[in-house]
């Protein structure tokens, strides 16, 4: 379960339809993974870290910022409360078996960050 955005699918079916007609004559290519590698091999997980890390620094992210998967997963989760979704669906779209695993990301947020949200998702707002 994926939310796509359109834009996003858009986006993945062109790079679908590319990605079809590149690989349609390969041998060995394990097709049944999204990304490839050169060799049409699935992403290893130090190839996933590697390409995050190079894409921060491309766009010249904080040096004090961890640049890797998970602090991508983790400012995803937060925008997502900071946006207003719920702990519950923030905790179903990260897979997390456990809904008290998803309350550590609430932890890091300021007060101000929570208060925000409360304003924003009030029933009384709509007063």
């Amino acid at each position: 379960m994926w939310p796509l955005t359109p834009t996003i699918n858009k986006q993945l079916i062109k790079y679908m339809r590319v990605r079809t007609a590149y690989i349609k004559d390969k041998y060995n290519y394990q097709s049944e993974y999204l990304l490839l590698s050169q060799k049409g091999k699935k992403l290893t997980i130090e190839t996933i870290e590697r390409v995050v890390k190079e894409c921060g620094e491309g766009v010249k992210v904080s040096q004090q910022i961890r640049i890797s998967p998970h602090t991508c997963r983790h400012y995803y989760a937060q925008t997502q409360l900071k946006n207003g979704c719920d702990l519950f669906t923030v905790s179903k779209l990260l897979g997390h078996s456990n809904i008290n695993i998803t309350k550590r990301y609430l932890q890091s947020m300021s007060n101000d960050d929570v208060l925000e949200i409360a304003v924003k998702t009030s029933p009384l707002m709509n007063l």
